[in-house]
């Protein structure tokens, strides 16, 4: 192994495309396995199954109640395929912590109508930010920032368009879904979401070349709620910048609420004034790597989001990764609150020891 092969393993250089890398559930592996091995079909239709476990050890941090101890964070199963210039398939099931159970999590369907333009549809990421596009196991953080967590539309049932120019240096993703959550029905109003972004060198770099990539990112959505109706207007502007093992990303997102509440108050005598009401969030977090030592990578990012309560929540993370095979990840991790309080999204003092394996 070269020593651009290890500086690849720790820091491999990542082109941050818009659509979701993984799709899940036994039923669909077993349908793509089964198509695959069929007479005929199989000669054609490609299936590969690959796994992503994460566990070890979490400490929540010295003001939450909840106990230290040994947890599953993510479990998750992916079948893709697809037939050559026809179509391709993902399909994922992941482990749900909290409900101890296995749940569909991304489906979806993807037709190269020409080398610039494919057409997606199914339940997937919509093309928004930076962070919130990365693959799970590629994340060098176990989490997510706060400001992806808190901004950045989840899974959605809708279809989009993307492709790229420019040798795949230009590349863009746009499309329009139900926007109420992961698999609800469309109640009159949708989402629109739409990502570009530009890198120096296309979709395969190696260690040792200098490579900027920026993006831009925006949403709207009508929200309709038990309680009310309005509007959601989002956007993020992202860098990254990669050269020998060293690695830089910063993400900006902001999102403006517009609410007309349908709830009066208890004497009736709220205005329709009174019941508008605009809430903004946004954070901002930046991420550096650095290849140390052989195989293991040091990693530190500030993570801070302001809320709709005008309150602003910072924090400094520190990790240390290490590789000792292609498949397998060890990190620790810790979190350190510079300003205001914990939130359901980080804590002082939390602590990750962390068991990666990719396969």
């Amino acid at each position: 192994m070269t020593e651009g092969d290890r500086a690849a393993i720790i820091c491999p250089m990542k082109t941050h495309r818009f659509r979701a890398l993984a799709l899940e559930i036994p039923s669909v592996a077993l349908v793509a396995l089964g198509l695959a091995t069929s007479p005929g079909l199989g000669q054609d239709l490609s299936a590969d199954v690959s796994v992503l476990i994460q566990t070890g050890f979490h400490d929540p941090g010295s003001s939450n109640a909840q106990p230290a101890g040994f947890e599953v964070f993510e479990g998750r199963l992916l079948v893709s395929g697809g037939r050559t210039g026809t179509f391709e398939y993902s399909a994922i099931v992941r482990y749900d912590a909290e409900s101890r159970a296995m749940e569909l999590f991304d489906v979806q369907a993807t037709l190269p109508i020409s080398p610039e333009v494919h057409l997606t549809a199914g339940m997937f990421r919509p093309s928004f930010g930076l962070d919130a596009l990365d693959p799970k196991g590629q994340l060098r953080f176990l989490e997510r920032a706060s400001a992806t967590r808190a901004i950045a539309p989840g899974r959605q049932v809708g279809v989009s368009l993307g492709g790229a120019f420019l040798d795949g240096r230009l590349e863009y993703g746009g499309g329009v879904f139900n926007g109420n959550g992961r698999t609800a029905s469309n109640d009159g109003g949708y989402m629109w979401a739409g990502r570009v972004q530009f890198n120096t060198v296309g979709p395969i770099a190696f260690t040792d070349q200098f490579v900027l990539q920026g993006g831009l990112s925006v949403l709207w959505s009508d929200d309709v709620a038990g309680w009310g109706t309005g509007s959601t207007q989002s956007w993020g502007a992202d860098f990254h910048a990669a050269y020998r093992g060293f690695n830089l990303t910063a993400e900006y997102l902001r999102a403006e609420n517009q609410w007309e509440w349908n709830l009066d108050d208890h004497r009736g005598e709220r205005t329709a004034e009174d019941r508008r009401d605009m809430q903004t969030t946004h954070g901002f977090h930046a991420e550096m790597a650095r290849a140390v030592w052989g195989l293991t990578e040091a990693v530190v990012r500030y993570d801070s989001l302001e809320g709709a309560d005008g309150e602003t929540d910072g924090f400094l993370m520190a990790g240390l990764n290490l590789f000792p095979g292609y498949l397998t990840r060890l990190s620790l991790q810790y979190a350190k609150r510079l300003q205001g309080e914990d939130n359901r999204l980080l804590a002082d003092g939390e602590l990750f020891a962390l068991v990666q394996f990719g396969f």
